[in-house]
């Protein structure tokens, strides 16, 4: 018993500052090599994560067979408006006479159809030509 006669509480005493810290840094990097090396890998693996024209800021996931279902369809009507299909050797020369270059074309999902968009900020090379 304490001095005014009660039972004596058993004070809980937390980790020192340098075990906590230590607990700590190994749970964040445990943490960060689940996400970097399992989690992610996964989700690239099965899914293409993309935003909407309609989903505000939400990001969306769709399973890769279906995105390239999507993609294909895209690509035949974009092909058949907007976009033509290039030969090697037309490529060639405009990849030598330009100074853009390539651009990527990201297609970015709206409620019946899809946005192309391209980029042209920075020069890109293609694979099998010289340059």
């Amino acid at each position: 018993p304490g001095r005014d006669g009660r039972p004596r509480r058993r004070r809980r005493r937390g980790l020192p500052a340098s075990s906590h810290a230590s607990r700590s840094s190994k749970v964040r990097s445990l943490v960060s090599f689940a996400f970097t090396q399992v989690v992610i890998p996964f989700l690239r693996s099965a899914f293409y994560a993309t935003e909407t024209q309609f989903g505000g800021n939400r990001v969306f996931y769709y399973r890769k067979p279906v995105w390239s279902a999507l993609r294909s369809l895209a690509m035949s009507d974009l092909s058949a408006s907007q976009y033509r299909g290039v030969g090697a050797a037309e490529m060639r020369e405009r990849l030598e006479t330009q100074t853009m270059g390539c651009a990527m074309l990201r297609l970015v999902p709206k409620e019946k159809k899809v946005r192309p968009i391209t980029m042209l900020q920075k020069r890109r090379f293609v694979d099998g030509m010289d340059g």
